[in-house]
């Protein structure tokens, strides 16, 4: 039979052995811990980190893989994309279809139609282009830049198809976060958001199909990554 003493010493030899587990998984954490944040390889096995500290670095590892900034942007082939009469031709068709057979009030409503198609008329032929980038999509308008405009730097000058145009805006192709086509098999109007704009608050924008449209749908799809949840304006 074991005295007072011998039980208390007994006691207390069977409770430091069951903290050994446990100052062994903190020695393990923290190793762990410092291998990660120091980026070198860890003697650590992945057993050694907690359930909780695996599944609270689950999230920052996805956003991380999902963010397309973190990754080396890629370069696409330069073009720009032809001008299609398409849809001013059938505005003014519907304009002059209008005002022949539709009475008083046709006439009347041909009158902002037919401006409505000479306005994509010009725009399409005369002022505007638009260019497919290395790493973005790019506005041209017609003309020498303004004397306000900083100078090009040598990497952005126009290219030759683009001689007497001027560069008036652009998005990079990995900030435009969703796209549709209205519509695809009669291309009228094109949307698309980006979250580029106002100091990374973004903007949305509608465009008429003034330019073929088989080509400019093609672009966005190679070279944009199209989120459907964020389709809102």
């Amino acid at each position: 039979m074991e005295s007072p003493l011998q039980g208390r010493l007994r006691g207390q030899c069977l409770f430091l052995h069951a903290l050994r587990p446990i100052h062994y998984g903190v020695r393990a954490h923290v190793a762990g811990r410092g291998a990660l944040v120091r980026g070198r390889p860890s003697s650590v096995t992945p057993a050694a980190l907690s359930p909780r500290r695996t599944a609270s670095l689950l999230p920052a590892l996805r956003m991380q893989a999902a963010d397309p900034s973190t990754d080396t942007e890629q370069t696409h082939e330069p073009f720009v994309v032809r001008p299609d009469l398409k849809l001013s031709a059938g505005v003014l068709a519907l304009t002059a279809l209008l005002a022949t057979q539709a009475g008083g009030v046709g006439k009347v409503a041909a009158v902002p139609l037919g401006m409505l198609g000479v306005f994509l008329a010009v725009n399409t032929t005369s002022l505007i282009r638009f260019r497919f980038g290395p790493d973005a999509i790019e506005v041209w308008k017609r003309g020498p830049p303004g004397a306000d405009d900083p100078p090009l730097p040598p990497s952005e000058l126009p290219p030759p198809e683009l001689r007497n145009w001027h560069k008036v805006r652009g998005w990079h192709y990995r900030n435009i976060v969703y796209w549709k086509l209205w519509w695809p098999r009669v291309p009228i109007l094109f949307y698309f958001r980006e979250t580029e704009s106002y100091d990374g608050r973004g903007s949305i924008h509608f465009l008429p199909m003034i330019v073929q449209a088989d080509v400019w749908k093609r672009a966005f799809e190679e070279r944009t990554v199209r989120i459907r949840d964020n389709f809102r304006y």
